[in-house]
């Protein structure tokens, strides 16, 4: 689980910066993970929307997790 999870955030990670490159209609100063799951999670609200019920919240403890997985750091473990 914790390999997958990481993966999946690497991928939108790197997706965004593709589009970034190649789209350049995207803030290029805005490089962040919580700029890249918003904007992806804007790209497809029309699945996301019934899936999550607060995106905000979502995007929060996707980063926490993220956090968490990627240092193993107990301060970081998501609630």
């Amino acid at each position: 689980m914790d390999t997958r999870f990481i993966y999946t955030v690497q991928t939108i990670e790197i997706y965004y910066r593709y589009l970034i490159k190649n789209i350049k209609k995207i803030d290029t100063n805005n490089f962040g993970l919580r700029s890249a799951i918003n904007f992806l999670f804007d790209m497809a609200s029309d699945v996301m929307m019934p899936l999550v019920r607060n995106k905000n919240q979502f995007i929060s403890r996707v980063l926490a997790s993220r956090n968490y997985y990627s240092h193993y750091a107990e301060e970081l473990q998501p609630k």
